[in-house]
């Protein structure tokens, strides 16, 4: 029986442990992480932070592979959800600072620029090339 090999993207040297640090912000490591090739093979890998108000949803090899060890191996899959901003009008939605200080360290870590998708009243989301990060709102007098 013949084994494929297959290259694994990895972030560079100097970017990993950045990448790493700023994700440590929202979780910590797993006990019993999932596996790096587990991860990659995922279509539905992301990761809520204790909260649930901040969601991290890997996109590329990368960035799997370096959220894995904070996704526990018995986790199971869930549906992500789907959001859509076209239906959604106004401004004057507030999300949290020290929420949105920990997304920037992490785009910051990735070294990409980054996409937001804002609503009134509706979940901001930042996305580049390696993560989607979906932020819920502040409600009520918060």
């Amino acid at each position: 029986m013949k084994q494929e090999l297959i290259e694994v993207k990895r972030f560079d040297l100097k970017v990993e442990p950045k990448v790493i640090r700023a994700l440590a912000k929202f979780f910590d490591q797993a006990d019993k992480p999932i596996s790096e090739e587990k991860a990659i093979e995922r279509r539905d890998l992301f990761k809520l932070d204790t909260a649930n108000v901040c969601m991290i949803e890997p996109l590329s090899q990368e960035s799997k592979r370096v959220l894995s060890r904070f996704v526990e191996n018995e986790e199971e899959s869930r549906i992500l959800p789907k959001l859509d901003y076209s239906d959604q009008y106004g401004t004057g939605s507030k999300y949290s600072a020290d929420y949105m200080k920990k997304i920037m360290d992490l785009f910051y870590a990735s070294g990409d620029g980054v996409k937001v998708f804002v609503c009134k009243d509706y979940p901001a989301t930042f996305e580049n090339e390696h993560f989607r990060i979906v932020l819920a709102p502040r409600v009520g007098g918060d």
